[in-house]
């Protein structure tokens, strides 16, 4: 139906019970659907199921979602829509083909995962999932559904999905290609060799506390605007990987009051419910690498080296470490360190010889440096 049609009969739809799919299908007589492209993630939050939000009304609902989304740092939706009974997100995408929709399902279950404290329907993962068309009744609530223009921006997929990943603290997906060839080329070189285990998820985010805390002196005690929301998120999400602390609430606030002054209990609300969850199920804590936290608190590489920071440090140092490391486990040295161990590339005695560098390694790799030394003529000043 094309689009003209589709307005010149809304009203009749509009009377009765009419679904619609967010993604385009191909339709043929006798056959199921198939799936023609992917246009959009969405989620359908039954806020109602949870205590925290049951009885709200749906534009407080729509308020909260929007404040836990910009602190995550995920892109607002493209199109609220209140169903009647609970309240759907929607983000417009590019057109993906079916062949992508694994990774699809695999984004918009991430996706859920960021909005778990809103309720979202995890049934609703599939490609053929349809929603009310707005204006029509629901005829379970007997409410009339209604949808709110959100950024009206049609996402790129890709850029999408990495930040739902990075918002959980997972890898996006060059990362996990990284990965995979760090992976494989160190099965390469070291064999069957076992690889020695790293430090464990409590003792990183330990140190990457103490680092949140030095990065705030840098900064001169308390961190700037536009990064204080944020700041105290990673601070947060360390907090919930310590068993020690006995209320999270309270070193929360502490620190939000020392490091943070300007932020309301309204924005740090979400934030408190959010980390007494995590401390109290694990399975739905962040993961954030440090990387991660470092370039979006912008901590240069600079900064990172001379606070000389373990984890607090951007992709690109991160990188230079890992090419260091794997250097040294293959035996080569740096640069820096082969000049402090070869004198004569400082010294250039090449010089005092008068020959060429060249020259110079052959008679030395030879044996007869010491013999070409005492064959050249003295130079000097004339004796008395």
């Amino acid at each position: 139906m094309d689009p003209e049609t589709i307005i010149t009969t809304l009203s009749i739809f509009e009377e009765t019970k009419s679904l619609l799919s967010l993604n385009r299908f191909h339709l043929s007589k006798g056959e199921s659907p198939r799936l023609a492209a992917l246009n959009a993630l969405f989620l359908d939050l039954d806020f109602h199921a949870k205590p925290v939000w049951r009885g709200s009304p749906p534009h407080l609902v729509r308020e909260a979602v929007i404040l836990h989304l910009d602190f995550i740092g995920l892109p607002l939706p493209s199109i609220w829509t209140h169903t009647g009974r609970g309240l759907a997100a929607i983000w417009l995408i590019n057109e993906l083909p079916p062949e992508a929709a694994e990774r699809w399902r695999g984004a918009l279950r991430a996706l859920m995962d960021c909005a778990t404290e809103f309720g979202p329907d995890r049934s609703c993962s599939d490609s053929v999932r349809v929603f009310r068309l707005p204006g029509t009744r629901n005829e379970k609530s007997g409410k009339i559904v209604q949808s709110y223009l959100g950024t009206g921006t049609r996402y790129d997929f890709d850029t999408l999905s990495d930040q739902i990943y990075v918002a959980l603290g997972r890898p996006t997906r060059a990362q996990l290609q990284e990965r995979r060839r760090e992976q494989e080329s160190k099965s390469t070189s070291l064999g069957s060799r076992a690889m020695p285990r790293g430090v464990t998820h409590r003792e990183r985010f330990r140190v990457l506390k103490e680092e949140l805390e030095s990065f705030a002196e840098m900064c001169g005690g308390t961190i700037p605007e536009g990064w204080r929301a944020l700041w105290l998120h990673f601070y947060a999400t360390c907090l919930t990987y310590d068993p020690d602390v006995l209320d999270i609430e309270e070193d929360i606030l502490r620190a939000a009051q020392l490091t943070t002054p300007g932020l309301t209990y309204r924005e740090i609300k979400p934030l408190l419910r959010q980390a007494v969850r995590q401390s109290e199920d694990p399975a739905h804590r962040y993961n954030y690498a440090g990387s991660t936290m470092a370039e979006r608190l912008d901590i240069t590489t600079a900064d990172a080296e001379r606070a000389g920071y373990r984890f607090l440090v951007p992709s690109e140092l991160k990188r230079a470490k890992k090419r260091e490391a794997r250097r040294a486990r293959n035996g080569a040295m740096s640069r820096t360190r082969w000049l402090q161990l070869n004198s004569a590339e400082r010294n250039k005695p090449w010089e005092d010889l008068g020959i060429g560098k060249t020259k110079y390694y052959e008679l030395k790799k030879a044996g007869r440096l010491a013999e070409f030394a005492a064959s050249r003529p003295r130079t000097g000043p004339s004796p008395l």
